[in-house]
């Protein structure tokens, strides 16, 4: 009995020491994890570096720019003389060329005879009376025109209204074979001289 009891009462105070640690762990409350604080990082400045340009870097900047435009156009300007001297020389050279071809043919025509209206040809009796001349006179009929036109002009024989517009005299008028109611221009008057030129 006294074995019995001794072991009974070794194994009751191991199962109260198991209670009590039950009982503590229970009751102890669970750590709380700390905040977490975002790092701060420092920002940075940047030193930027500023460069001082004086006026006289500034200005030989600038007259450098337009030394070389200057030297740029003076380029130009004697490549163009060049180009132009050479031109020229092509040109006198064409030209020369074409002169003597054109003094060669004209050789070879020789001198023409006037024809058309420049050339000379009979006139009438009473043209060659007109005009004061003798009477087998040959005479162009471009000469006979401007002779009848001093004619009119001399009489004063121009209509003021109209200039194109001849008024012939009684000398005139019989000449020209012309009656009242014809209409005599500077630009007719070859109709009305007409017969008096002989045909050849």
């Amino acid at each position: 009995m006294t074995a019995a009891s001794k072991t009974s009462n070794s194994k009751k105070p191991t199962k109260s020491v198991q209670k009590k640690s039950k009982t503590k762990s229970s009751s102890t409350p669970a750590p709380v994890p700390a905040p977490v604080v975002p790092a701060v990082v420092p920002e940075t400045v940047a030193n930027v570096e500023v460069q001082e340009v004086s006026i006289e870097n500034s200005m030989s900047e600038l007259l450098g720019s337009f030394s070389e435009s200057i030297q740029g156009l003076t380029l130009s300007l004697n490549k163009l003389k060049s180009d132009f001297k050479l031109l020229e020389k092509q040109v006198l050279k064409e030209a020369r060329t074409m002169d003597k071809a054109n003094a060669k043919r004209n050789k070879n025509k020789g001198t023409r005879a006037p024809s058309g209206f420049v050339k000379p040809t009979g006139i009438s009796k009473e043209l060659a009376k007109f005009l004061g001349k003798p009477a087998d006179t040959k005479i162009a009929r471009t000469d006979v025109t401007k002779l009848i036109t001093a004619y009119v002009k001399d009489h004063d024989l121009q209509d003021k209204s109209n200039g194109r517009r001849i008024l012939p005299d009684a000398k005139l008028a019989s000449l020209l074979g012309s009656k009242s109611n014809d209409e005599v221009t500077y630009f007719n008057l070859q109709k009305f001289m007409k017969p008096h030129f002989i045909k050849e």
